[in-house]
């Protein structure tokens, strides 16, 4: 009798020690949870872009206005005198006020943007999108208009590099300022560190040489922590080609050329 209590004893310490160490393991796996919740908050955000092994690349990308490049020897920084260009690994900044973003679809008809330059010497001008010789109406005040065809139905992103800075914009025809609620169809204009925005930001343009290995860089200071782009070869892109067109601000008169 003395044996089957001791038996039965050591059995009811046993449970209780199974049962105590059960709660020990649970409460040490809720902390590990709460441990690998804290690091995938403080993990960066990963972007991945798709390139092309074996070929050049120059893309552009709309980021936080207050996005930095996290220190690292493989890219170096572009400026405006040292601009990056393939094969070259390299990520710039546009200037401020110096650049402009258009992306969407013009339908039909034309879209326009006169462009006031911060110099009062120079002249207004304007760009002017359309898809072949339609009409498009006198814009007040324009001495200088540079013509865009788009193409038809293709969704198109396209950087204006001027070599002014330019103090407002005025919208003409089937255009709209860039919003976060607009779908991507729709043409818009994007100006960098637009302040009637509901977030400011910049424009970065990436370039250089896929191989074989993925490339990385990683941008800080963005109102939603840090971003990691990660560049894969593959067969099939993800990123959308972007046209960029510099102009060099004119000082005379020609109304209606190109």
């Amino acid at each position: 009798a003395l044996n089957c209590k001791l038996s039965t004893h050591y059995r009811h310490k046993e449970a209780a020690d199974n049962l105590q160490f059960k709660a020990n393991q649970g409460s040490m796996q809720f902390v590990i949870c709460l441990i690998y919740a804290a690091l995938a908050t403080a993990e960066s955000e990963i972007i991945r872009v798709n390139l092309k092994p074996a070929t050049d690349f120059a893309f552009s990308t709309v980021v936080p206005a207050s996005s930095e490049v996290l220190e690292n020897p493989t890219w170096s920084i572009g400026t405006s005198a040292y601009s990056c260009a393939a094969p070259k690994s390299c990520i710039q900044f546009y200037q401020p006020k110096h650049s402009l973003q258009i992306s969407g679809n013009l339908e039909n008809g034309y879209a326009a943007i006169t462009l006031i330059p911060e110099n009062p010497t120079l002249p207004t001008i304007a760009v002017v999108m359309m898809q072949g010789d339609e009409w498009f109406p006198e814009l007040p005040g324009v001495q200088f208009i540079r013509k865009i065809v788009l193409t038809p139905h293709f969704l198109e992103t396209r950087i204006l590099r001027f070599n002014t800075g330019i103090k407002e914009i005025i919208l003409h025809g089937k255009i709209k300022h860039f919003s976060d609620h607009e779908p991507e169809s729709v043409l818009q204009v994007l100006r960098p560190y637009d302040e009637s925005n509901e977030h400011q930001r910049k424009l970065m343009r990436v370039t250089g040489r896929m191989e074989i290995e993925y490339q990385s860089f990683t941008l800080t200071g963005g109102p939603m922590g840090d971003e990691k782009y990660v560049l894969m070869p593959s067969e099939i892109t993800t990123i959308q080609k972007t046209v960029v067109d510099v102009f060099d601000w004119p000082e005379g008169y020609n109304r209606g050329g190109k």
